[in-house]
């Protein structure tokens, strides 16, 4: 999972110096702010067993929180072990939204930027399927989808509160990874 946006651009109102994603006693840093890919990870994958992070310190922005980190969790799986990296900045110009996935039968990559996936299959080394398609929506529709969902009728919830909060633990395992410099186990 690639998530990659230049923070002065995001909102270009206001001075991203003094934004909350700016600001650590705001709960600023891209573990936080630019979390939409662990929240996705932990959809696809459930809850993973460790986490180990690496901060990249350059510090370009002059922020006073992380701007740049690479993250790998570890998964146990039905005696499978497997591992999923988060790449997540505040520096990068274009913006990047990019997820892959690779299993035993294919892959699929996936441009949220370019709204478009690429899908693999593969049966005994050779590919069967190659598909490349572009992926119709409109951004805003997310976002009025969100608001209709919230207002409606309670019937379900898109995401249970519980659910929440394990991803929040899951960013703030990561955060003391990175504070660390180890790993750490995800309870």
């Amino acid at each position: 999972f690639i998530f990659s946006e230049y923070l002065p651009l995001m909102h270009p109102y206001e001075d991203y110096r003094i934004s909350h994603a700016s600001l650590k006693r705001k709960g600023g840093g891209v573990v936080l702010n630019l979390n939409h890919d662990i929240d996705m990870m932990y959809y696809l994958f459930g809850m993973p067993s460790t986490v180990i992070g690496f901060e990249n310190q350059a510090n370009i922005l002059k922020i006073d929180c992380e701007e740049s980190v690479n993250l790998v969790f570890s998964y146990r799986k039905d005696n499978y072990d497997f591992h999923c990296k988060v790449d997540l900045d505040f520096i990068g110009k274009p913006t990047k939204r990019m997820w892959s996935i690779v299993g035993e039968k294919g892959r699929i990559d996936i441009d949220l930027t370019k709204n478009n996936y690429h899908l693999f299959l593969h049966k005994k080394g050779e590919i069967i399927l190659d598909e490349r398609k572009k992926i119709f929506y409109r951004r805003n529709e997310l976002f009025e989808y969100q608001i209709k969902e919230l207002i409606a009728p309670k019937t379900r919830n898109l995401v249970t509160f519980n659910e929440a909060c394990k991803v929040m633990n899951i960013c703030l395992e990561s955060k003391k990874s990175l504070k660390q410099k180890k790993i750490i186990n995800i309870t």
